[in-house]
């Protein structure tokens, strides 16, 4: 829960304390754009204008991803069609996906 509605939140990346302002989509969910950064593992918290710093999480800037192919190229209406997504830059983080 992010608290108040009315205080101004900003997403902080790392010890260099890299900052983007957060865009609140509900009570429990925000949206920050991502600064440009080099590769790394580093944290992520949430603070406010006020003094209320969050918890800290983990957080890896990575490469763009780069697609070179997906088979097959087209799927049955009702689902079920296995793709193959081939490309460079994979992340093996357990929430990459692929969304049509």
């Amino acid at each position: 829960n992010f608290g108040v509605f009315d205080r101004n939140l900003i997403c902080v990346f790392g010890t260099m304390k890299i900052k983007s302002t957060a865009q609140r989509v509900a009570n429990d969910r925000l949206k920050c754009i991502i600064p440009a950064h080099p590769l790394m593992h580093t944290f992520l918290f949430v603070e406010d204008d006020v003094g209320f710093v969050s918890n800290r999480v983990q957080f890896s800037f990575v490469e763009q991803p780069v697609l070179h192919s997906v088979r097959p190229n087209s799927g049955r209406i009702e689902g079920g069609t296995v793709v193959r997504v081939t490309g460079e830059n994979f992340t093996k983080m357990p929430f990459v996906h692929c969304r049509f």
